[in-house]
């Protein structure tokens, strides 16, 4: 039966490479099977236009109102914390397990060819719950696409959003609440396909602005449930996390006793930002834009409340001198196992503020900036943590990895 209404449960959003640009072994033959987003609470997006009223000598009313910049799409959604898995398939740097080789979380955004992706957001016109089917991973084999595709996908609408980049990051750590992530991005285009099979993949050509397709596939995929031994990371559905399987530490270079110090033991909130403002590049003759490059230098901004129990202690001589560096880790972990890691390394002491109120503890305020150097693995913003995949068993030694 056909819903009159669209809520959260008919909802779902995925997510791939524009067509030109394949990631990893999504594009898998002849099809490109989509990644889904775990988690999802909230999903916004709108459309806007600049135009520019155009006068003359001799006219009181303006004689035309001409377009001065391309269509923007925007989007922002808030998902769980979920071991890194969005944060993989949003392009974002999560390899980050030894000091030697890691890079900072937003480097790959300095490479056009992991910059951007489309986006899609499914709608099961239906009225049932998208993920009313799980399937076990030996449902899933090389046999593309009939079984990998979700088997209800004719019912689902598609609406797709172009040449989607990131322009912001940010994650809450609060106690009492489950640990979110949130993520903005601009894009370039949307269409929408009115079934979710038998689609080509499209891609928007900046030049002319039309939305063209590969001549491959789009597959939306079943939803893969993790109780096989072919997952390399088996041990629950979903990794979501609340103030007990959290731990955070923070140390500081160097070490002096005179100066400002804080137990961990009473923060109550921790906050990351990371701003990814872009550059638009176009050129004579372009409709659209060419690339919305990243703006640098970047920086990531840490909040940190803590209950004022004699939390605070030392001089405030850190905020005069500025020469004092702050290192942050923050592990997830369940059943003991760590999951996800944030690391921020060589972050400064920008303020420290007090709060006070009838009826409510005083509390802490502490801000921190990190720089981003792109270039220096030492200081930076750093994320690691394991990804959920699956063994193919083709003996080739590659992973396919799932939508679940």
């Amino acid at each position: 039966m056909s819903t009159n209404r669209i809520i959260y449960n008919v909802q779902d959003v995925l997510i791939g490479p524009e067509c030109s640009v394949p990631l990893g072994n999504i594009n898998t033959g002849d099809y490109y099977i989509l990644k889904r987003l775990d988690g999802v609470q909230s999903f916004n997006y709108s459309f806007s236009q600049n135009a520019e009223d155009v006068s003359i000598l001799g006219r009181s009313d303006n004689v035309d109102k001409n377009l001065s910049s391309p269509l923007a799409v925007n989007l922002d959604f808030e998902y769980y914390i979920n071991s890194v898995n969005n944060e993989h398939r949003l392009g974002f740097n999560t390899r980050n397990q030894n000091q030697s080789t890691r890079s900072n979380f937003i480097s790959n955004f300095t490479d056009q060819t992991k910059d951007y992706r489309n986006f899609y957001l499914v709608s099961n016109y239906s009225g049932e719950d998208v993920h009313s089917q799980h399937y076990n991973y030996n449902t899933i084999d090389s046999n593309y696409p009939v079984n990998i595709a979700d088997p209800n996908s004719s019912d689902y609408t598609l609406l797709s959003f172009l040449r989607c980049y990131a322009t912001n990051y940010s994650s809450s750590i609060t106690v009492g609440e489950i640990a979110t992530a949130s993520v903005s991005l601009v894009g370039d285009g949307s269409i929408l396909y009115i079934t979710g099979n038998n689609n080509q993949a499209p891609f928007l050509d900046p030049k002319t602005l039309e939305v063209k397709t590969s001549g491959k596939e789009l597959v939306v995929p079943k939803k893969v449930v993790s109780n096989s031994p072919n997952y390399t990371d088996a041990n629950s559905y979903y990794n979501f996390f609340n103030q007990g399987e959290i731990n955070l530490a923070i140390t500081r270079t160097p070490e002096e006793e005179n100066l400002l110090k804080f137990e961990t033991n009473d923060v109550q909130s921790v906050n990351v930002s990371i701003d990814l403002s872009r550059e638009n590049v176009s050129y004579l003759g372009y409709k659209g834009y060419s690339d919305r490059t990243l703006s640098l230098p970047k920086t990531a901004e840490l909040s940190v409340e803590l209950l004022d129990n004699k939390s605070l202690s030392g001089s405030f001589q850190d905020l005069k001198t500025g020469d004092y560096d702050y290192n942050f880790s923050i592990d997830f972990t369940k059943t003991g196992e760590l999951k996800m890691n944030y690391i921020a390394s060589g972050a400064k002491l920008e303020s420290i503020s007090y709060s006070n109120s009838i009826g409510s503890n005083r509390t802490i305020s502490m801000d921190f900036s990190v720089r981003l150097d792109l270039d220096d693995n030492e200081k930076g913003f750093f994320v690691s943590g394991l990804i959920t995949e699956i063994d193919d068993g083709d003996g080739d030694g590659t992973n396919f990895f799932p939508e679940y």
